[in-house]
Order: structure tokens, then C-alpha cells, then sequence
């Protein structure tokens, strides 16, 4: 039985996560737009759903820079919260960021 072949180059949620890090600062290349990226948001649509990323900076006192990630859900025509938010697992973390958008669309 077949299937799709593992995409070798996904990486976990953490590292894509790590990676974007050093771009928010740098000015947006689109276009004339030349604002940090880490005022955008990033979608990946998928049939009819769609997975919404933004980024936040939070300076927590007398803690060192960690990296924590939330998720929270909200309808989209009413945009009421659906799911408040939480902390996102760190297992969750670990996974391969293609695999993470395929939780979302999917169940």
C-alpha cells in the first residue's frame, strides 16, 4: 500500500517557530511595504479552512527570552471566541510544522 512520500524538508513547529524569529525584526520585502514583519499575519488556507499565525512579543520580567506558543479559536463570522486560549503542548511543538496544519484542517 502506498502513500504519500515524508516531506524531508519539514522541520517541527519549534524550529519553523525559531527560524521566523530573526525575520519579524527585519523590514517586509513585499512590495513597498517596508514594516517588521512582526506586525503581519500569515495564513495557510486549505479547502475551505484557514489557520491564521500572528506574532507577539511578551517581555516577561526578571525571565529569560523563552518561547511559548498559543492557540485559540474564533468564529469568523461573528468573531466571537470558539476555543479560548491555551498554551500549546509541547509535543505539539515537536511535531513537523506541515504535519501541525494538517491537525488543524483535518480535526
Amino acid at each position: 500500500m502506498g502513500g504519500a512520500e515524508p516531506n524531508t524538508s519539514d522541520i517541527s513547529l519549534f524550529d519553523w517557530l525559531k527560524n521566523q524569529e530573526g525575520a519579524m525584526k527585519l523590514p517586509c520585502s513585499y512590495g513597498d511595504c517596508g514594516k517588521p514583519r512582526l506586525i503581519h499575519t500569515d495564513y495557510y488556507y486549505h479547502a475551505s479552512g484557514c489557520v491564521e499565525i500572528t506574532y507577539q512579543e511578551e517581555a516577561i520580567p526578571g525571565r529569560q527570552q523563552d518561547y511559548r506558543v498559543y492557540v485559540y479559536c474564533t468564529c469568523r463570522k461573528c468573531n466571537q471566541t470558539v476555543i479560548s486560549r491555551r498554551e500549546m503542548p509541547d509535543d505539539v511543538l515537536e511535531m513537523s510544522f506541515y504535519k501541525v496544519l494538517e491537525q488543524f484542517f483535518y480535526n
